[in-house]
């Protein structure tokens, strides 16, 4: 008989188990339905709020394929267009049937664990749907009839292929009145390359009918050269054979929002000090890690470093100067490190070394070398020296 000590591998569990309970928790509390796919289309799971609307169990779709239920098709045909898209993150509006009755529901996707899992968030938007059709029903010529709206209009008569595109909308690109014509391409022919495809085909959805509202985030190129980020908005009219023959919408200019969102998410998952992965970015990845371990084998490593007698530094030279060590100290590391690993601080003096993919134990051994061979070197700060030994720093 042989024994083999599993504590590191049993705490890697615990620690796996949390982060899931917590994002279980986080997903439960979200006010609506929540469903996550691997690339292969099967579920991953669904929140409280997705069991409850539907009256089904959350574990009856763990492993299940996409489309094992009906109640939406629009959904179904999304997820496949998007988990084959390269797009990190879209949108749609999409019908689905409750207990029989029809419902609305805005999803919004978002991939992750490097594309090979994507998240689905859809919220029930029934009355504003109700409200949006009663107004087209009665206000069939809106966009021409607003072209000083802040909005860019466009009304695209889909017998003839024209499309009127008003002055805002022209102006939002950079374009005066008689540079822009009445073709699709126009539009279509400005949209990111990356995006094209995704925008055409969601087009055709809606002509199509498996979507309420053509509604979408995407890039147009701008006169100066630059992409801006455009929400895109549209509406078919259909004939009595619900045959769409026109479509009118806006786009709206969201550069500066998504500014903001990507800065929000950055600050949300990167330290402010030191621009590192912070605590909560950290143990997203390590989840991803030792998810994929089980799945696919391999090893990996965590390296937890932290300064001693930092404190003396603070206390002696100022925070200020503490603040600088720190940032000098991750940027001279960051050049130990390669491409996939994840450097982060976690507080205070405290930093972690995630190295997802490890050959040899050996190579995490000369890894520890070379952190130390780094911090050698002295770091000067307004004729402030301060130097690391293995087991302290020194103030000179």
């Amino acid at each position: 008989m042989f024994a083999r000590d599993i504590t590191q591998h049993k705490q890697a569990e615990e620690a796996l188990q949390q982060a899931k309970d917590q994002l279980q928790a986080v997903l439960d509390a979200v006010p609506g339905c929540v469903s996550w796919f691997t690339s292969d289309l099967r579920y991953l799971g669904i929140n409280r709020y997705l069991a409850a609307t539907f009256n089904v169990r959350p574990e009856d779709f763990v492993g299940k394929q996409l489309g094992f239920m009906s109640a939406s098709p629009g959904f179904a045909e999304f997820v496949r267009q998007f988990t084959a898209s390269s797009l990190q993150e879209s949108s749609v509006e999409i019908a689905a049937d409750v207990n029989g009755r029809p419902r609305s529901y805005l999803i919004v996707a978002q991939k992750y664990a490097q594309d090979q899992a994507a998240v689905f968030v859809g919220i029930d938007v029934t009355d504003r749907r109700q409200f949006q059709e009663a107004l087209r029903e009665s206000q069939e010529r809106y966009a021409l009839a607003v072209q000083g709206a802040n909005d860019g209009l466009w009304d695209w008569n889909l017998k003839t292929n024209d499309i009127y595109f008003s002055p805002r909308w022209k102006a939002m690109l950079g374009y005066s009145e008689d540079e822009i014509g009445n073709q699709p391409e126009e539009w279509l022919g400005r949209i990111h390359p990356d995006e094209a495809e995704w925008v055409q085909a969601q087009l055709i959805a809606h002509w199509d009918g498996l979507t309420r509202q053509f509604e979408i985030e995407h890039r147009m190129l701008h006169r100066d050269g630059e992409y801006r980020w455009i929400l895109s908005r549209g509406l078919a009219v259909r004939d009595r054979n619900q045959i769409a023959y026109r479509m009118a919408g806006s786009q709206t200019d969201i550069t500066e929002r998504k500014r903001a969102e990507e800065q929000l998410l950055h600050d949300a998952l990167h330290d402010s000090l030191t621009g590192l992965s912070n605590r909560a970015l950290l143990l997203d990845r390590l989840g991803q890690v030792i998810e994929r371990s089980k799945r696919q084998g391999g090893q990996f490593a965590v390296l937890f470093l932290d300064l001693d007698r930092f404190k003396v530094i603070n206390d002696s030279l100022g925070h200020t100067i503490g603040d600088q060590l720190l940032v000098a100290i991750a940027r001279r590391l960051e050049t130990c490190l390669s491409a996939g690993d994840t450097f982060a601080r976690l507080g205070g003096d405290e930093f972690v070394i995630l190295v997802e993919s490890v050959r040899d134990p050996s190579d995490v051994t000369r890894l520890a070398e070379r952190i130390q061979q780094t911090l050698r070197s002295p770091f000067n700060f307004a004729g402030a020296r301060c130097l690391h030994h293995r087991q302290h720093w020194d103030c000179l």
